[in-house]
């Protein structure tokens, strides 16, 4: 694992473990779009990644006076897959209330980049997963599979999945969350059964409870994503 983050990204600061579970579930919280799988959708070792995709993105407000903000790292693997980095930044206090995501990309988001890297927040959670594409029902889904939370029961062997529906908007990647509840989803414990409801679904405007937006962070941002990394820990 340690090759995902090929020089800039290298982390052997993590807070701790604890740390990192407990950032899933802040995380999540945060978006709103969690949305668990009992088994995996789509097929890791036969999924493409999508280009367009990789890079940097932006969610959540990032201004230091308010609540948090997430960075998003989506690095290839492989051909197949993305190890997904997700960096949450909140106030030293622990506030982790969900914020409006920024209005604008482009120049506004260097506009904020610099403010946390002049103004770092106080606190910063940090999650990683293994992450691929699945198309069902004639949508792209996100799959994810959390990394670096060992557990005694089940070792490094994956006890729960994350999706959403994904969908690329010029800079800005919408993040769907799906209603688990729809045929006891959220129960279903074979990729088949699991796979087939959401095909059947996937169309459906009612399937899904809400969007996120991920903003892309141009080029010109990454001296200061890097700056802000280092800022908690990270080492280049």
């Amino acid at each position: 694992m340690n090759r995902w983050l090929s020089g800039i990204w290298k982390t052997r600061r993590y807070r701790s473990l604890a740390g990192i579970a407990l950032g899933l579930v802040i995380l999540a919280t945060l978006l709103g779009i969690l949305a668990c799988l009992k088994t995996p959708v789509g097929n890791p070792e036969r999924a493409s990644i999508d280009p367009r995709l990789t890079g940097i993105w932006l969610s959540g407000n990032p201004r230091p006076s308010e609540s948090a903000a997430i960075i998003w790292i989506f690095e290839p693997y492989d051909a197949r897959t993305w190890l997904i980095t997700a960096i949450e930044f909140g106030h030293a206090s622990g506030n982790t209330e969900p914020s409006a995501v920024p209005s604008s990309v482009g120049s506004d988001v260097l506009h904020i980049l610099e403010s946390l890297r002049e103004h770092p927040p106080g606190a910063a959670s940090v999650t990683l997963s293994k992450t691929w594409l699945a198309d069902l029902g004639g949508r792209t889904f996100l799959v994810q599979e959390p990394k670096a939370i060992p557990s005694r029961k089940s070792e490094f062997r994956p006890e729960f999945w994350v999706f959403y529906r994904v969908q690329l908007q010029g800079a800005r990647l919408l993040l769907s969350q799906v209603k688990e509840s729809t045929e006891h989803l959220d129960q279903a414990t074979s990729r088949r059964k699991a796979e087939g409801i959401i095909a059947r679904h996937a169309a459906d405007a009612n399937f899904y409870s809400g969007t996120t937006v991920l903003y892309s962070v141009p080029h010109a941002g990454y001296d200061d994503v890097k700056s802000i990394l280092k800022h908690i820990g990270f080492d280049p």
